[in-house]
């Protein structure tokens, strides 16, 4: 009784979507922190802020990218992308949009 769940394969696959995740954490945290650290304390010269704030936003968005890829490939899960797509403008709109969304702050801190 005690040793038949180990037998099921998504056991297995669940037991290596640990482990890989464990890894690929300890990467976005190291990622992640160090962008988001060097955004804020670059805010005295705004023009560097907001570029390594951009950084982050994309950084983040292909790591959520892989994330989700990650639970599919492994877990056998779909999980859509949170972000409604950016309208069409200037860089600095889309900039704007970017840090105004809470899907990508919610991603950045999933992440």
């Amino acid at each position: 009784m005690l040793i038949r769940p180990w037998r099921s394969v998504t056991i297995w696959w669940a037991l290596v979507h640990l482990v890989v995740g464990f890894v690929v954490g300890l990467f976005y945290c190291l990622t992640i922190v160090t962008l988001g650290s060097l955004t804020a304390g670059m805010l005295p010269i705004f023009p560097a802020a907001v570029a390594l704030g951009a950084l982050l936003s994309l950084v983040s968005e292909g790591l959520g990218r892989f994330e989700r890829s990650r639970f599919a490939a492994v877990l056998g899960v779909t999980i859509d992308p949170p972000h409604d797509p950016l309208p069409p403008g200037s860089w600095w709109f889309q900039l704007k949009r970017r840090f105004a969304s809470g899907s990508r702050w919610r991603e950045i801190a999933y992440l």
